[in-house]
């Protein structure tokens, strides 16, 4: 390949941003090693992300899988069902924005009616269709949370 510019970018749960940007005489031999090298990290801390998985994101994503299964909501019938169970008061922006990111990497999805979000967990068939990309997706948004 000739002179071109590359821009990788990953988005952590946290809304964070990462861009890896290569310019020069790019080949897909080294978009492959950055590729490889993600894939390392998401194994290397795939044990540690069950023993240190108590962020309130990770609280609200177990809460909205134990929880919402088999049922639509919006994000405040979710605010009012985790503070009754947890007895601490959470803004419901903070609630919103943790529900689009869990949108983003494929945890959620939703659908827009009226002024509101409604958000339902994804059919096993559904996360199968979107295969790789999406367990990549999460597991990079949880090395990301690191």
């Amino acid at each position: 390949m000739g002179r071109n510019t590359v821009r990788i970018q990953f988005e952590g749960s946290d809304g964070e941003r990462y861009t890896i940007k290569l310019e020069g005489n790019i080949s897909k031999d080294k978009v492959s090693r950055i590729i490889d090298m993600y894939d390392l990290l998401a194994k290397r801390n795939e044990s540690s992300d069950l023993l240190q998985d108590d962020t309130t994101y990770s609280q609200l994503r177990r809460f909205v899988a134990e929880e919402f299964t088999f049922k639509k909501f919006t994000s405040d019938q979710l605010q009012e069902a985790f503070e009754n169970r947890y007895h601490h008061p959470m803004k419901l922006a903070a609630v919103s924005t943790y529900l689009s990111r869990m949108n983003n990497v494929g945890e959620v999805s939703r659908v827009k009616r009226g002024r509101k979000w409604i958000y339902r967990l994804p059919t096993p068939s559904e996360v199968e269709s979107q295969g790789s990309d999406l367990q990549r997706r999460i597991q990079f948004s949880k090395i990301i949370d690191r």
